[in-house]
């Protein structure tokens, strides 16, 4: 080999090399990386996050390039010293409440609430005050035996087709 050859395989190897190391240095640290206990905050952090693109789905489950640039990015925040609030405070303001698993149960949420309990217990009470109602008429009726004329003759064509069946 001449020089001209060696120098341009000794560029090519060289480039090679430099492709391979950035490629190494720039990719995204994976799970293995992690301490153990790191990457156990990072899947409770992603379980208290929602795809800020599709619908009710969680983090630690969606496929998108968003979550796993959101999943990357919660592994760089705990690198770094955050506490898991930080985070979900800096992806909350990020994204807004949306990307939030559990609703806040503060503010108008809490009016929320409070009108959905209001609601189911207005519709409780109000079955039961029917339902009383109608025992209370019941008992009335029998008492003072307003009882409809048909139920004896209805009850006696019962007991005669179930007279029948039985033979």
């Amino acid at each position: 080999m001449n020089g001209r050859a060696r120098l341009v395989v000794a560029l090519a190897a060289a480039a090679v090399g430099g492709a391979l190391f950035a490629a190494f240095a720039l990719a995204p640290a994976s799970a293995q990386e992690l301490p153990a206990d790191l990457e156990a905050r990072a899947l409770t952090i992603e379980r208290q996050l929602l795809c800020p693109q599709c619908t009710n789905k969680r983090l630690d489950v969606c496929e998108n390039a968003i979550c796993v640039d959101m999943r990357q990015e919660i592994r760089e925040q705990l690198l770094a010293g955050r506490t898991n609030d930080e985070i979900i405070f800096y992806f909350s303001n990020r994204y807004g409440q949306r990307v939030l698993a559990e609703i806040p149960k503060e503010g108008f949420n809490l009016v929320l609430f409070g009108w959905v309990g209001a609601s189911l217990l207005a519709v409780a009470g109000g079955g039961a005050l029917f339902l009383l109602q109608l025992r209370r008429s019941g008992r009335r009726a029998a008492a003072t035996g307003a009882i409809s004329p048909h139920a004896s003759e209805d009850e006696a064509w019962l007991d005669a087709e179930l007279g029948e069946r039985r033979v």
